[in-house]
């Protein structure tokens, strides 16, 4: 391996590191509202389970490769639009495998614990197999599942949505860092190709 195949997957390997945890809960509540925080509640979803929207707020959710974002959210009734996203393959023919949103409707009990849960796939095969009939449900603290209303959204403005909502590179950044970021994902599976020969040749 050549010392700048070496440097480049140095470089990207810190990249999945640090896409590897969140800086802190997800907000799923107005702060300027005056809320008893005391009384809130969390929600842990996986990292390949995006949140996009709570009640018809928009939602950021933090891009990450393993373990779970936390959401922080009040008691009372929720509607919660989820979506699958996950990448699978390797660097050169992977991609990003993505459901249409779905939206569960429960009841948070006020200071609980409950995690989004779904029929993990194995290969990529399966993973877009599940973006097809993505099915979430949530569980309590000691594993119940928990009542939901759960329906397939034809609100445009979610079904429109894509990855744009996380934290991934959107645009050419001012480091060498995130210029490699943006252009790696708009690359074809032919353009990468041609820089892991040239990587090679240098």
């Amino acid at each position: 391996m050549t010392l700048l195949k070496s440097f480049f997957y140095f470089f990207v390997s810190i990249f999945m590191v640090a896409c590897a945890t969140a800086d802190g809960p997800i907000m799923a509540y107005d702060e300027a509202s005056g809320l008893d925080k005391s009384s809130l509640s969390t929600i842990y979803l996986p990292a390949s389970i995006e949140l996009i929207e709570v009640d018809g707020m928009v939602i950021k959710t933090p891009f990450i490769t393993k373990g779970h974002n936390v959401v922080s959210i009040p008691a009372g009734s929720h509607q919660l639009a989820l979506k699958y996203v996950a990448f699978w393959g390797d660097a050169l023919s992977g991609s990003m495998v993505r459901s249409k949103p779905v939206v569960l409707t429960m009841d948070i009990a006020p200071k609980s614990e409950y995690f989004v849960r779904f029929k993990q796939p194995q290969d990529q095969w399966q993973a877009e197999h599940l973006a097809n009939v993505f099915t979430p449900w949530l569980e309590d603290a000691v594993g119940n599942k928990v009542k939901t209303v759960q329906h397939r959204t034809t609100n445009k403005r979610l079904t429109q949505q894509d990855n744009s909502s996380r934290n991934e590179p959107s645009a050419p950044g001012k480091e060498p860092l995130q210029n490699l970021q943006y252009w790696w994902g708009k690359a074809s599976y032919k353009d990468k190709k041609a820089f892991e020969n040239w990587m090679g040749d240098h």
